[in-house]
């Protein structure tokens, strides 16, 4: 495993899969790193070089919001949503699902789940 920005990845997957397992990294992001590193994107993971290796951590460090980064930007948007009071920071406040879903039979779910998340 290549541990990377606090996470190990899988060496014997292709490289955009691998990158995946990042928090905020998905496929096409992966696929785009890919390209900019000039990194084939049928590559497992293991065959790369440190030179590549390093070409694509540089990328992901200066373009893309990861882990911990990303985790506190989507709790202070939601923080913003809520200070403002617009409908979708009242829904967040009350632990109602927030794009449209219909609550009569669901809301319970979502419900339940926030009381996981904020306590």
């Amino acid at each position: 495993m290549l541990y990377l920005f606090n996470t190990n990845l899988p060496l014997k997957k292709k490289t955009p899969y691998a990158l995946a397992a990042i928090h905020g990294i998905g496929l096409s992001s992966g696929k785009n790193i890919c390209e900019k590193a000039a990194v084939d994107p049928e590559t497992p993971l293991y065959r790369l070089s440190n030179r590549e290796i390093l070409a694509i951590s540089n990328i992901i460090q200066k373009e893309y919001l990861i882990n911990v980064d990303l985790q506190r930007k989507v709790r202070g948007d939601i923080r913003r949503l809520m200070a403002i009071s617009c409908n979708r920071g009242l829904r967040h406040a009350k632990s109602l699902p927030l794009r449209g879903q219909r609550t009569h039979t669901n809301g319970k779910t979502q419900k339940k789940i926030a009381r996981k998340r904020y306590s």
